[in-house]
Order: structure tokens, then C-alpha cells, then sequence
């Protein structure tokens, strides 16, 4: 009867040991996914303060543009462009941090 409950003694170790092994493996995941979470969540902050100061910009040049009676045509068209571009490129931010996120919930299923 001892090599029955020494068996079993044993077969409770392995599944224990697999248990622990499972839970480290998760929780490292769960780890991982947090990380991700974090970076794709400062990726969209820097996108919205980069829109914000695109749209300030472009504020304040419509506002300057209609107050100016002498303005040369086309004068501020850099700035213009360079608040199209950062537009742009916060809306690849925001993709990226979207593709994050969904890779994250494919990995989960």
C-alpha cells in the first residue's frame, strides 16, 4: 500500500510543479501585456499633445492670417505643413499603439 501512496505522493509533486511552472509562465505574460499596455498608452499621449499643437499652431496662423490686412499669400505655408506632418505622424502613433493592442488580444485567444 506505501507504493500506491508513494505514487500518488509523487504524481501530486509533478502536477504541482507543473501548476507553478503554468502560473510563473502567466504571470510573466500578464507582466509583458501591462508593458505593452503602458507603451501604446504613452504612444497615443504624445499623439494627442502632438495634435493638440498642431491645432494651436494652425490657430493661431488663421487668426493671425485674418487680423493681417498685408500678409503675403503663402507666407506661412512651412508651419502649416509642419503641422500637417505632425498630424501625420500622430496618427501613425496611434496605429501602432492599436496594432499593439490588438497583436496583445490575438495572443490571448
Amino acid at each position: 500500500m506505501s507504493t500506491k501512496t508513494d505514487e500518488r505522493e509523487t504524481d501530486l509533486e509533478r502536477r504541482l510543479a507543473a501548476l507553478e511552472a503554468r502560473e510563473a509562465a502567466l504571470a510573466e505574460r500578464v507582466r509583458a501585456a501591462q508593458e505593452i499596455l503602458v507603451a501604446a498608452d504613452l504612444r497615443d499621449a504624445v499623439a494627442d499633445a502632438r495634435d493638440v499643437a498642431a491645432d494651436r499652431r494652425d490657430h493661431d496662423l488663421d487668426l493671425a492670417e485674418f487680423l493681417a490686412a498685408d500678409r503675403e499669400y503663402g507666407i506661412d505655408w512651412p508651419e502649416r505643413r509642419a503641422a500637417a506632418l505632425d498630424r501625420m505622424l500622430g496618427k501613425d502613433d496611434r496605429v501602432a499603439a492599436r496594432r499593439d493592442r490588438m497583436a496583445l488580444a490575438q495572443d490571448l485567444v
